[in-house]
């Protein structure tokens, strides 16, 4: 702790004469002119259009660090959307950045603005993971590490003198900043974050050595509980982050409040940090695969499906994959027909299997696939496995029948099939269907002579 003095009032304006001049802040502008560079450059690159490469590669984007991006979480203060938006963070980062820099030095700065920036970024991952960008989040670390400042001051502690006569632009970068308070597309997370990191920060800075004891004990207690709570937000992100569990509850409830968007970079999250192989994850991943399966993505179903039956070996998961690959394209009717029987292995009274293995047998678009006999045979075992009370099993066994030449008994299952679900009108349709055929059956083909 030696060598350093933390004192906000270093922050006064030195008098000359009758002229106020501010004190030099070299770190406050290095960080305007990066911010300014980085804007030109991305403007310069896309041709002036609204987005160029550089933000592409620096703003934080959950899917583009899930893939390895890890320099995002600080690069992203340092790229904007518009003029507008950097040019209010600016403001607000020269009027604190010289209230601040003068009392703890330009290295301390920097080190508050990119830790700052860093923390509201994991924050903003762990709690609402998308796509953010802008220096806003690191200027509300800067503010808190001034307020910690002035709370800290000797003697006149909530005296505006201690920050010279620059109390109204302080009321004027406030008023900046709680004007993002309520405007779409703010990151009230990250804001919230960085104000949090950057007091602090600034309750942990050293204070003179001639401070009371009692002070210095209340400082070294304060930079323990900075190390203990920076350790432990460490460590519930770094648990968090890997959790596909996590993940899965951040799904479902976006999918509850209506984004599914939200809801699918959620699952994207799931599938990144699972391990299929892993019984745990293999669970999730079911569970995952049921929440699109409800939100009818029957598609990215399948592919969180696929990994996971070998792990679990459950005959429901393989019927539900069957299902997938025989009726959601691209078809793969022969691993279905493998799916289904290995479904069929691991509980052989289990029907929706062979319901799903008979309607293939009927309905598949490989020719070599199609066998109305053991359609029949898997239609009778699903009608005795479930006792003859679903009429779907019945409707099924009517359609094999059909296709075998046996319209009586095809007519004969219908009529169970409408008795048991009298609401289904296509299986009534089907009924009138078969009962039309077998009463005017098809002429007979007449050869030239």
């Amino acid at each position: 702790m030696a060598g350093f003095c933390c004192r906000i009032d270093r922050a006064r304006p030195a008098r000359r004469g009758r002229r106020w001049r501010l004190p030099p802040a070299p770190a406050t502008w290095v960080l305007v002119l990066v911010n300014l560079a980085v804007f030109a450059a991305d403007h310069l690159a896309s041709g002036g259009r609204s987005s160029g490469p550089v933000e592409a590669w620096g703003k934080l984007d959950a899917q583009a660090l899930w893939g390895g991006a890890w320099w995002q979480v600080i690069t992203s203060a340092f790229v904007h959307a518009d003029f507008d938006h950097l040019a209010r963070n600016m403001v607000a980062l020269l009027v604190f950045g010289y209230a601040v820099e003068p009392a703890i030095g330009g290295r301390r700065l920097l080190f508050a603005y990119a830790t700052t920036a860093a923390a509201s970024s994991l924050a903003e991952l762990l709690l609402e993971p998308g796509v953010s960008l802008g220096a806003s989040a690191a200027v509300y670390g800067v503010a808190g590490v001034y307020l910690a400042l002035l709370w800290r001051s000797p003697g006149d502690r909530w005296r505006w003198r201690t920050i010279g006569r620059r109390w109204l632009w302080t009321l004027l970068t406030l008023w900046f900043l709680a004007g993002t308070w309520g405007a779409d597309g703010v990151g009230y997370i990250a804001h919230l974050a960085g104000l949090l990191a950057g007091l602090w920060y600034g309750t942990g800075l050293p204070v003179r050595r001639w401070a009371p004891r009692r002070m210095r004990r209340a400082l070294r207690l304060r930079h323990a509980g900075l190390a203990v709570a920076i350790t432990a937000t460490a460590a519930v992100v770094a648990v968090s982050f890997w959790q596909p569990g996590w993940w899965l509850a951040r799904a479902m409830s976006a999918a509850r409040a209506g984004d599914w968007a939200a809801a699918q970079r959620h699952i994207f999250a799931v599938e990144a940090c699972a391990n299929p192989d892993v019984r745990s994850d293999a669970l999730t991943l079911g569970r995952a695969s049921a929440l699109c399966l409800g939100h009818r993505d029957s598609l990215r179903a399948r592919e969180l499906l696929e990994p996971i039956c070998p792990t679990l070996h459950l005959a429901v998961l393989y019927r539900k994959l069957g299902d997938l690959q025989s009726r959601v394209p691209p078809y793969r009717e022969r691993e279905a027909v493998a799916n289904y029987r290995l479904a069929l292995a691991t509980d052989p009274e289990y029907a929706p299997a062979m319901g799903g293995l008979a309607l293939l047998r009927l309905t598949a678009a490989d020719s070599t696939l199609y066998d109305p006999q053991e359609a029949l045979a898997m239609a009778k075992r699903a009608v005795a496995v479930s006792r003859g009370t679903d009429a779907t099993y019945f409707a099924l066994l009517a359609e094999a029948h059909d296709d075998c030449g046996d319209s009586a008994e095809a007519i004969r299952c219908m009529q169970e099939a409408v008795r048991l679900d009298p609401d289904r009108q296509d299986y009534r349709a089907e009924l009138r269907r078969m009962r039309t055929e077998a009463t005017d059956p098809p002429a007979p083909e007449v050869l030239g002579g």
